[in-house]
């Protein structure tokens, strides 16, 4: 079954949560083990972190995110209290009490929570229109993604992915590759290959990076590389799915 994310900050920390058909509150364990200090972000190293916690209140669920669907380790509501009850993190109770005070009762009261919510520089219905007009546009995965947020952050002068703590994924089992790896396929430089992209409609520059564009999405997909900006916001590069070496091909003959 797939989970609708809903997400919840403030200015310390962060957590994802999801809730099924009979209410029942799920929340990302990774985000609460981030949260505490925690290294453990691998599925297994999260196992091990939470094997204290009976069954009952943890399990995987199936979550939608701007990288794609993921199979993600989540807890309870009774769950996240038992495993931060016995934490010996300094965060453990801080981040227990914004769960138990803040979290689930907006989740209860309201329904859902996002990192939209009653903030006042950003317009009623902006995002959901422009979410319109992107599914229009035929604009969806981590470019969706990407173009909501370039959407948020002209309203509010900062990221939504960032606030959220989300990172992109690549949406294929496909090799990811850049403009140079492609170049050096077909013996090009890296700014021949851009030219070529730019030129057939795949991709145009906005404040010197580049993004896809039309035809370009089918095969594009924007990806963390692991590093920070000097302002804290996730670097993200251009990166195209292997599949496009064929129609690179015949962009490049026909150029």
């Amino acid at each position: 079954m797939n989970s609708s994310i809903q997400i919840f900050n403030n200015n310390e920390f962060s957590v994802r949560t999801t809730k099924d058909d009979d209410g029942t509150i799920w929340f990302v364990t990774k985000d609460i083990a981030q949260a505490l200090g925690y290294s453990e972000s691998s599925i297994a190293g999260l196992q091990k972190l939470i094997a204290h916690v009976p069954e009952i209140w943890k399990g995987m669920k199936r979550i939608q995110t701007p990288g794609g669907e993921q199979d993600m380790i989540c807890l309870t509501e009774q769950g996240v209290y038992f495993f931060l009850g016995r934490s010996d993190k300094l965060k453990a109770l801080p981040y227990q009490m914004w769960i138990a005070g803040d979290v689930v009762p907006s989740i209860r009261e309201t329904g859902s929570y996002s990192i939209f919510k009653d903030n006042p520089a950003l317009p009623s219905g902006v995002i959901e229109g422009a979410k319109i007009i992107f599914d229009v546009a035929g604009i969806t995965g981590n470019q969706c993604a990407l173009a909501l947020d370039r959407v948020y952050r002209s309203y509010t002068g900062r990221s939504a992915l960032d606030t959220g703590n989300i990172t992109l994924t690549a949406p294929t089992n496909n090799q990811l590759l850049t403009p140079t790896e492609i170049g050096r396929r077909f013996g090009l430089k890296v700014k021949r290959v851009n030219q070529i992209l730019a030129g057939a409609g795949f991709q145009h520059k906005v404040n010197d990076t580049w993004e896809a564009i039309g035809r370009g999405n089918e095969f594009a997909v924007m990806v963390d590389v692991g590093k920070k900006h000097g302002k804290g916001t996730a670097v993200r590069q251009l990166k195209w799915d292997s599949s496009i070496l064929d129609v690179f091909d015949e962009l490049r003959k026909e150029d």
